[in-house]
Parts: structure tokens; C-alpha cells; sequence
């Protein structure tokens, strides 16, 4: 495979292929169903749910161009994460909370951070990496509760593709998927666990009951559920270790958009 650039491609070559593949059909459907649930989910903001409608169409586009061409480029994801980020901003001006709009970014910012190190360690794409900010973001603006189902939908739907690659043949390149997995799970699980034991930490030494105002309760949460989506990361990428010799590949956009959906819709007023 030709080596990655920086712009989330794979070389020249790459850049020109534009074929169909397997998931072709599943992501259009999901994408177009997605998006209009999003849409209506949320139609008691129009303005929200127009902007979250398109954030999931664009990620349905998005996905169709990682299946086929194994990238996301930067033509495409720097203008939706400059949106998103506006709208955010803007968003929180709106409602007198920008605090919330700071802690929505923050998200974006963070699991971008743990996808870079995945992808100094674990090889995993800097179009992954990149379009991790304006996924996370986006589902950040409802909070933790929204934002780790999406993360879990997307580590559970990459391990079961993973188990599909292996057992029926699916795509192309399961060495290079392997080691993106494996490393992003152990990345992700080494970071979680280091927070835990930081909360842990000003727990012991500071005297106040973390767990009075829930901060405590939440914090042990977050670090278990954390831990648990990067071992099911880990899982698949072993899953597909198995399957080496069989020259099959993991797209992991398609999977991550699958969890911006399934954030957005957990977190709306239905």
C-alpha cells in the first residue's frame, strides 16, 4: 500500500481509484436513514437539527470516500470542522453557555489527541485523526452521556465488521487494519487508565468527597467505559489479525460516523 500522507491520503495513485465496495449500499442506506432521523430527532431546534443533519450527511460522504479510497481528505474535513466549531461557538452565544460550547470542543480536541498518538504508535490515519474533532465535538455539545455511546457504537461496529472481515472475506489489507486497531485501543486504554488513577490521586490526597456532587461517581464511569471500548478495540483489531492472509481492510471513518449518529440521536428530546 503507498505510505499515507499527511493530507489523509494515500499517494497519487490512491487519489485517482474510485471503485465500489461491499460497503457501498449499507452506508448509503444507514447514511440516508441516519440523517433524517437526526433531522427529525431534533426538530424542536430547526436550526440544530438542520446543522446536525448535515454534519451526518457529510460524514455519510465522507464514508463512502474512506470505503472506496481509503481516505478522508482534508478538502472535505477542514471545512466541516471549522463549521462545526463556528456553529458550536455560535451555539453557545445563543443560549448564554459558551462554557458548554468550550467543553464541546474540548471533547473534539481530546479524542483527536488519543486518534494522533494512535497514529504515531499504531498507524492509524491522520483523515481518522482529523475527523475525530468535528465527531466528537458535535456529540460533545450533549455531554459525556451522549458522547461514549458514540464512541462505544463505533468500537462495537468496527469489531463486528472486523469478525465479518475475517469470516467472510470482506475488503482488502487486515495487517495494516490490525495494527490500527490494536494500537488505538492500547493508546486509548494507557491515557483512560492514567486519568484513573489521577482522580484517584486527588481523591486520596485532597479531603473533599468526590463522590458528594456525583463528580466522582461519573469520573469512575467514564474511566471503566473507556476501558471497556478499548479492550473491544483491541479485540477486533486481534480479530483481524487472524484473517492476515486473506489481504482485508477496516475503513474506520464509516464506523465513526455510525457513533456520531448514534450519539445524536440518544441525546435528542424524543
Amino acid at each position: 500500500m503507498p505510505a499515507e500522507s499527511i493530507d489523509g491520503t494515500h499517494g497519487a495513485e490512491t487519489r485517482e481509484v474510485a471503485r465500489t465496495t461491499v460497503m457501498d449500499g449499507p452506508i448509503i442506506a444507514i447514511g440516508a436513514i441516519a440523517t433524517v432521523a437526526v433531522f427529525l430527532a431534533h426538530r424542536a431546534s430547526p436550526i440544530g437539527a438542520l446543522g446536525f443533519g448535515v454534519v451526518v450527511a457529510v460524514s455519510t460522504w465522507l464514508s463512502l470516500i474512506d470505503a472506496r479510497e481509503h481516505r478522508l481528505p482534508n478538502r472535505i474535513v477542514g471545512p466541516l470542522a471549522l463549521a462545526v466549531a463556528g456553529g458550536l461557538v455560535v451555539a453557545g452565544a445563543l443560549n448564554d453557555d459558551l462554557a458548554r460550547s468550550w467543553r464541546a470542543l474540548g471533547f473534539g480536541v481530546a479524542v483527536s489527541a488519543v486518534l494522533l498518538i494512535a497514529n504515531l504508535i499504531g498507524g492509524l490515519g491522520m483523515g481518522d485523526v482529523k475527523y475525530g474533532f468535528p465527531m466528537a465535538a458535535t456529540v460533545g455539545w450533549f455531554g459525556w452521556d451522549a458522547l461514549l455511546p458514540a464512541l462505544g457504537a463505533t468500537s462495537l461496529a468496527a469489531g463486528l465488521f472486523a469478525a465479518g472481515v475475517v469470516l467472510f472475506g470482506w475488503a482488502a489489507d487486515s495487517q495494516d487494519s490490525s495494527r490500527r486497531l490494536v494500537g488505538f485501543g492500547t493508546v486509548a486504554a494507557a491515557i483512560v487508565a492514567l486519568a484513573g488513577l489521577m482522580v484517584a490521586a486527588t481523591a486520596y490526597w485532597f479531603p473533599v468527597d468526590l463522590f458528594s456532587d456525583g463528580f466522582g461517581r461519573d469520573a469512575v464511569v467514564v474511566t471503566l467505559t473507556a476501558l471497556i471500548l478499548s479492550a473491544v478495540t483491541v479485540a477486533a483489531g486481534v480479530i483481524l489479525a487472524l484473517g492476515r492472509g486473506r489481504g482485508l481492510h477496516l475503513p474506520y471513518g464509516p464506523f465513526m460516523a455510525l457513533g456520531l449518529a448514534a450519539g445524536l440521536l440518544l441525546a435528542a428530546p424524543w
